[in-house]
């Protein structure tokens, strides 16, 4: 304005000389006297509290939550409307945030907070009205057009006026007709402004909603996420402190045992016992290798969960592997009229790489539940080999298993829903499983009762 006025010859010969000068040098001016008097209230960040940028202790550098670039601590600051520590160029580059860091200090803010202070009694919310907006924006691009097209006069009609008076009035009815089409278009470009801006704001707020929304849900994320991670850690203390319990109590009941059945044994080949005792005896021996074997049980289920079972890998002579697993079932099977096949499909290796003893505890297992639920039939042990890989299907003709049950079987001490008379302790089929994924394979069920 002081430029156009200098321009305009209101301030003398010398100042309309040299509008642009005096335009550069009020800027220079304003522009520090303005950070001076504010004191920085309208431009820079808030300082942001160490609890806000630091939430899990102070740190040397911080991430920023834009651009995930890490950075000093004087180049960060805490944003508001994204809810985390952003960097000094993401705040100066980011226009979606609305300044939420520094309330009251967008331009229209300002000039509302003006029209307070000059007319405390004119009600605020007619500002934020359409009509107020057209009209306060077609006042600008008027009184901007006009003062354009005045310049422009003022240099074309400049010496018309005494030369040819005719030719000044036809460019003044000229400029006047120029002056309402471009209020026409005024008018037009003011209402198409005041529609973007409002889809704009709403389309913000919007966006503001869902963002503040997916920021809660978030948090509730991290929140449960920790929750759950405790939660793990104080579980896995449990179990390794469970483990430590059941091992050390494992050998605690292992020496005592491991005496009764050695002292009954000596009972029982003894001569001189008398026939009377040969059955309680029976029953002592019966009752103690049950109860050692739950120990054992537990003993590798506890090493196992703990993750204390080292698997030894050795060469396994895989067909003679085979072929002992075969007679040693086929007499079993034997003894209740029960057929029991090695089936052989492909080509099989002369030698594989794996644990021996833990492969064998692992078929033993699956092959002595089939024998001892089979009543009738036969049971298959069919082997192939593909890729590198040991494919074990035992097929019996049981009793079968409910689909239900099938998971339930794999659980401790549980037994699926079988009611019939069974010496074995419910560990054989968990500790066959957990044996299964240690070593990377799988362990699947599928039955008809």
């Amino acid at each position: 304005m002081v430029s156009f006025c200098a321009h305009f010859g209101l301030f003398g010969a010398t100042a309309q000389a040299a509008p642009p000068l005096i335009s550069l040098a009020i800027a220079l001016v304003t522009a520090p006297l303005l950070a001076w008097l504010t004191g920085g209230k309208y431009y820079i960040a808030r300082t942001s509290s160490d609890t806000l940028l630091y939430p899990q202790g102070r740190q040397e550098s911080l991430l920023c939550g834009l651009c995930n670039n890490a950075f000093e601590t004087p180049d960060m600051a805490y944003c508001p409307a994204y809810r985390t520590p952003i960097c000094s160029l993401c705040c100066s580059l980011d226009a979606r945030c609305g300044d939420q860091c520094k309330p009251r200090a967008r331009l229209s803010m300002q000039f509302e907070d003006l029209i307070g202070k000059v007319l405390p009694r004119f009600p605020r919310h007619y500002l934020h009205t359409r009509l107020a907006q057209y009209l306060g924006l077609l006042t600008i691009l008027v009184a901007g057009s006009s003062g354009a097209l005045a310049l422009i006069y003022n240099q074309v009609a400049h010496g018309l006026i005494d030369q040819s008076p005719e030719a000044h009035h036809l460019l003044m009815l000229a400029f006047l007709k120029a002056f309402l089409t471009v209020c026409v278009f005024a008018g037009v470009l003011a209402w198409w402004v005041v529609l973007t801006r409002e889809s704009r704001r709403v389309a913000q707020e919007e966006s503001e909603r869902q963002t503040s929304l997916l920021i809660q849900e978030i948090d509730a994320h991290e929140k449960t996420d920790q929750a759950l991670q405790k939660a793990k850690e104080a579980s896995e203390a449990a179990n390794a402190a469970k483990s430590r319990y059941i091992t050390g109590l494992s050998h605690e009941l292992r020496t005592p045992l491991n005496s009764i059945l050695g002292f009954t044994q000596i009972l029982q080949r003894d001569t001189t016992t008398p026939p009377h005792h040969q059955d309680p005896l029976a029953t002592i021996m019966r009752s103690s290798s049950h109860l050692l074997s739950l120990i054992n049980g537990l003993l590798d289920v506890a090493k196992i969960e703990a993750g204390k079972l080292k698997l030894e890998p050795t060469e396994i002579l895989f067909q003679e592997f085979l072929h002992d697993l075969e007679k040693m079932f086929a007499s079993t099977a034997q003894e209740k009229n029960l057929g029991f096949r090695l089936e052989l499909e492909g080509r099989m290796p002369m030698v594989v790489r794996g644990d021996e003893k833990r492969v064998r505890q692992i078929l033993i297992n699956l092959l002595g539940n089939a024998v001892n639920f089979t009543d009738s039939g036969e049971v298959v042990l069919r082997v192939s080999y593909r890729r590198e890989t040991a494919i074990f299907d035992i097929v019996d003709s049981g009793i079968g298993i409910a689909p239900e049950q099938i998971e339930r079987i794999f659980q401790p001490f549980e037994r699926g829903g079988q009611t019939r008379h069974d010496n074995g302790v419910g560990l054989g089929l968990t500790i066959t499983r957990m044996l299964t994924a240690l070593m990377g394979g799988a362990l699947s069920v599928s039955s008809t009762p």
